[in-house]
């Protein structure tokens, strides 16, 4: 499958990593990643999903996307750089 971005190196949070506990919630942020991964940004308003279509279209900036788990929210986060892409998937009390 082609990306339609690069998300460079990916990493988690500790608060991500803490939730990692069960089957389900696994399931629930493999399914967010890859909905990212589409450009399926979530649970956010509109003009901050034409922002991240942007931010991809043209390689700079940042995109924010949201989604609903059975542990609350997460987010995941892709910072374009000069010297490489880095997407991170936190909790929002980490930001």
């Amino acid at each position: 499958m082609k990306l339609k971005f690069d998300l460079g190196m990916q990493v988690m949070t500790p608060g991500i990593a803490n939730i990692l506990g069960d089957g389900k919630i696994c399931e629930e942020l493999l399914d967010a990643f890859g909905r990212y991964t589409k450009c399926d940004w979530g649970d956010i308003p509109e003009e901050d999903k034409a922002l991240n279509d942007k931010a991809v279209r043209v390689g700079d900036g940042r995109t924010l996307a949201a989604y609903n788990t059975s542990k609350g929210e997460i987010w995941i986060i892709t910072d374009f750089g000069d010297e490489g892409n880095v997407t991170t998937m936190l909790l929002p009390e980490e930001y």
